[in-house]
């Protein structure tokens, strides 16, 4: 190569140099056997070298046009130069490439601050809070990492929703940890307990209660209205028999089995309360006149203070013991004697 080759080749690497000094992008040269060294100028080489310049702190943010060396660029590279004893020529030659990517910055793609070569759990998700080995820490063991974890004291083993607060399954408005019927359906309301209430206690629901303030001890169906009974008739004038009402032998002891019957009549009286009856006892014709009559007398006493024991007040009743005077049957049979051992019951007024 001839001299005039020479110096135009150096004439035009100055331009070069000199444009890239005055902010615009250098072009590419290989000259370093003319004594000029090798210039890295593409784009991604140059906006890598930002960066790095950038995390050591030799360029602010936003002061430079990416992949370009303008003049924020060209101090940024000479305050490195300067700070590793290289030549301060503000260019990405080859020698200041090479220790600018020994302080490029490990990659942390999950962005937790712990580097992937270090980090044991890559996929952290932004914002939780990660121990030395890049995995998430979990301070009340709710699955939900600190950090995302809205409620970081929840107590071991209760359920949490996905801020890591109690969950409330059913949505009542009453948490899973408090919950005494976690299976409500939506939209019913529910006490304290998350349970439907039963607000006039008659074991039907408020959700199901078609009558919900029935008075407490009615008998509900399954609407939880009052059940309909037949109403009780009134005791007739015509004297009655209590049929099923006995006594032990020669005695004025009711047996158990004539219970069930004066206890309808005692719901007949109590639901006539302005009636009075007259209960009245007989005998067949064994035994004396005076015995007759006054087991038959004792016998009518026994019915009455039974009813009453059921809340029929004994000033409603009147009773009578006439003996073997009114047979309705032989008394030479065994039939017609059993039938003339009865109580009559009828109303006086």
């Amino acid at each position: 190569m001839n001299g005039k080759v020479k110096v135009s080749i150096l004439g035009a690497l100055f331009c070069v140099m000199a444009a890239g000094f005055a902010g615009a992008p250098l072009l590419a040269t290989s000259a370093s056997h003319e004594g000029v060294d090798f210039v890295y100028t593409s784009e991604a080489t140059v906006g890598e070298a930002q960066g790095i310049l950038q995390h050591l702190g030799h360029l602010k943010a936003g002061s430079y046009k990416r992949g370009t060396v303008d003049a924020a660029t060209r101090d940024a590279l000479m305050g490195f130069q300067y700070s590793h004893t290289l030549r301060p020529t503000g260019r990405v030659d080859g020698e200041t490439l090479t220790q600018l990517l020994q302080h490029r910055p490990a990659t942390d793609s999950d962005g937790d601050s712990v580097p992937d070569l270090r980090d044991k759990c890559p996929d952290t998700p932004k914002g939780a809070k990660v121990d030395a080995h890049g995995c998430p820490k979990d301070s009340d063991g709710d699955g939900v990492a600190d950090g995302l974890d809205r409620c970081p004291d929840t107590p071991r083993g209760v359920n949490v929703n996905a801020d890591g607060c109690t969950a409330d399954t059913d949505g009542d408005g009453v948490t899973d940890d408090k919950d005494r019927c976690p299976d409500t359906p939506r939209g019913v309301k529910v006490n304290a307990d998350g349970c439907t209430p039963d607000t006039d206690g008659d074991g039907v629901t408020d959700d199901k209660d078609r009558c919900p303030d029935t008075p407490r001890g009615t008998k509900v169906d399954a609407r939880g209205c009052p059940e309909k009974r037949e109403p009780t008739p009134a005791p007739s004038a015509t004297p009655l028999v209590l049929e099923g009402v006995n006594f032990e032998t020669s005695s004025a002891r009711l047996t158990p089995a004539s219970q069930p019957v004066l206890d309808k009549v005692a719901d007949s009286l109590r639901a006539h309360p302005d009636v009075r009856i007259e209960i009245a006892g007989y005998t067949d014709s064994t035994g004396s006149t005076g015995l007759n009559n006054r087991l038959s007398k004792a016998r009518a006493d026994s019915v009455r203070d039974y009813l009453a024991s059921k809340g029929v007040s004994a000033s409603r009743m009147e009773t009578q013991g006439h003996g073997s005077s009114r047979p309705i049957a032989d008394n030479g049979t065994a039939a017609g004697r059993a039938a003339n051992r009865r109580v009559e019951m009828r109303r006086i007024d």
